[in-house]
């Protein structure tokens, strides 16, 4: 059964207004650091993540329900799939929260976590995987807690959120339509060879070859999506985001990438995104932008 996935929404947390020159909060280094990048040039957030970090499923929630407007009028969601990407997370999430917040009260809850990066894409192979209702609609929410601390603020506070909708039929505002996807694990010290592997699975599952690939997006913070993006699809053109670049947003990363760069993607052309979990996996999709109603 066709399946497609709503124009991302996605919530972030606020800059403190402190300036260019101003340090970075304790997260965003630490992140920074943990991925091999310097942070970005935007304004620091603050040192008080109970302060200026909103608690996760305020976050979540907020990009859960930009979602909901994208579904058809009637259409009520069986299914939230909650994904959290960080180190601090040693349990699943609590998703009665996140549903309570999103106004979901007929929806079940699954909570997907501890791959640092991949629980998306993990999400969407399943709903692809599975011979679901014509009428399911699911919520895709995508969360990245703030990495590296044992501060029991920081197991509140979220740092990013995103969030989609995984529908049996086109999306009024347009969309993407969602052809293939893969995950894998592997070995430390073979994440570049997994990543081309996994993207060469989903380019089986999707029916097609790398040179009907016509752009691409890594997942941020890390050399190696991008560095296989343009060794297995050269002529593909590698597509970021300004927002956060160069930031890893967890599993929220590549939504959030989407819905920036989803106004510069032309509709019918094939699309590969690739993602890098911090906990050695792999995933990758692809798809292929189309118009709203209003625009067909």
């Amino acid at each position: 059964m066709p399946l497609w996935l709503s124009r991302p929404t996605m919530m972030l947390a606020p800059d403190s207004g402190r300036g260019r020159d101003a340090r970075f909060d304790f997260y965003v280094e630490n992140a920074a650091a943990r991925h091999g990048t310097a942070p970005p040039v935007f304004a620091g957030l603050s040192g008080a993540p109970d302060a200026d970090h909103p608690e996760a499923e305020t976050l979540a929630g907020a990009a859960v329900r930009l979602a909901l407007l994208d579904a058809p009028p009637g259409a009520v969601p069986t299914r939230l799939h909650d994904c959290r990407s960080s180190p601090s997370i040693g349990s699943p999430a609590p998703s009665y929260k996140l549903l309570a917040k999103a106004g979901l009260d007929r929806a079940v809850p699954l909570a997907l976590h501890g791959q640092g990066g991949t629980e998306t894409i993990q999400a969407i192979f399943l709903r692809l995987c599975e011979s679901a209702g014509e009428s399911e609609l699911t919520v895709l929410s995508g969360l990245h807690w703030p990495v590296g601390s044992g501060e029991d603020a920081a197991s509140r506070a979220a740092s990013a959120a995103a969030a989609a909708l995984v529908c049996p039929f086109p999306p009024p505002a347009g969309g993407y339509r969602l052809l293939g996807a893969a995950v894998t694990r592997h070995p430390a010290d073979g994440r570049a060879a997994a990543l081309a592997a996994v993207l060469g699975e989903a380019l089986e599952r999707a029916g097609m070859a790398a040179g009907d690939i016509s752009w691409t997006v890594a997942q941020e913070g890390a050399a190696d999506p991008p560095m296989v993006l343009s060794t297995a699809m050269p002529a593909a053109r590698l597509a970021r985001r300004t927002a956060r670049r160069g930031i890893d947003l967890g599993c929220a990363d590549l939504l959030v990438s989407l819905h920036e760069l989803s106004a510069t993607l032309s509709a019918g052309t094939p699309g590969a995104l690739l993602a890098a979990g911090q906990f050695m996996s792999a995933a990758a999709l692809i798809v292929v932008p189309e118009l709203s109603i209003a625009e067909r």
